[in-house]
This record gives C-alpha cells, sequence and structure tokens, in this order.
C-alpha cells in the first residue's frame, strides 16, 4: 500500500482497495494502523476518504535506522576485535 500511494499524492480508499484480494474492511483495518503510526493521513472528500502518505513520518524512521546503523556498525566492530583476541 505505501508503494502505490508512494507513486501518486493521494488515493481513494476504494481506488486502493481494487489492487488487493482483501476485504475492504481488511484495507481499512491496515490503513487505521498506518494512520495510527502517523504513516499515512485521511480525509473525507464528498463520500469517499482520501488516503495519502506522511512523509515527516518516514524521516524520522530513516534517521533513527541510520542512528541505529552506526550503533550496530560499531558493536559489530568490537565483536570482531573480541573475536580475535580469542583467537590468539
Amino acid at each position: 500500500m505505501l508503494r502505490r500511494l508512494r507513486k501518486t499524492t493521494e488515493l481513494s480508499v476504494s481506488a486502493l482497495a481494487q489492487h488487493y484480494s482483501l476485504t475492504f474492511g481488511a484495507i481499512s483495518k491496515h490503513l487505521k494502523v498506518l494512520e495510527a503510526a502517523q504513516a499515512v493521513s485521511k480525509r473525507r472528500e464528498g463520500k469517499q476518504q482520501m488516503v495519502r502518505l506522511s512523509p515527516a513520518a518516514f524521516r524520522v524512521a530513516s534517521r533513527y535506522l541510520r542512528e541505529y546503523a552506526g550503533v550496530l556498525a560499531e558493536r559489530h566492530q568490537r565483536l570482531d576485535e573480541l573475536l580475535r583476541e580469542l583467537k590468539e
């Protein structure tokens, strides 16, 4: 869903649902989870609900993952050093 939303500014929930073999209820539940995570936002346009990505949430996640990758790289380096010491 996120990939499909990334390709456009916004889609109606029904247009989004057409591309999946899920019930409308399942699509709706999935969108509620994404909305709670602030990954998407919804607005009403007449009878339709329109959905769009919320880029700010992805910037925050990307920043966190870059920081975490640095921590992991440091830990792997320490582990490599320890293993070299144990072999000696």
